[in-house]
């Protein structure tokens, strides 16, 4: 696996755990903005795909999150 891939994945998997325990659902979070949808994160979590800049954003957006916030989050 190429480091990009293994760098996707991480990060991802450390947005669906941060959404997960803010109580969010994948739908909430693609009604939360025009430019996301469910199969899209989806895939991001689970490594499939990355998202673009501005998607990422509306992803943290969508947990009611700054950026700061989002990578200062502590996961249990």
């Amino acid at each position: 696996m190429s480091k990009l891939a293994v760098e996707t994945l991480e990060i991802g998997v450390y947005y669906k755990r941060v959404r997960k325990e803010r109580g969010y659902t994948l739908a909430d979070v693609a009604k939360s903005s025009d430019y996301l949808d469910k199969s899209q994160l989806s895939r991001f979590e689970s490594g499939e795909n990355m998202l673009s800049a501005d998607r990422f954003l509306a992803a943290i957006n969508g947990l009611n999150m700054t950026v700061t916030e989002f990578f200062c989050f502590e996961v249990n």
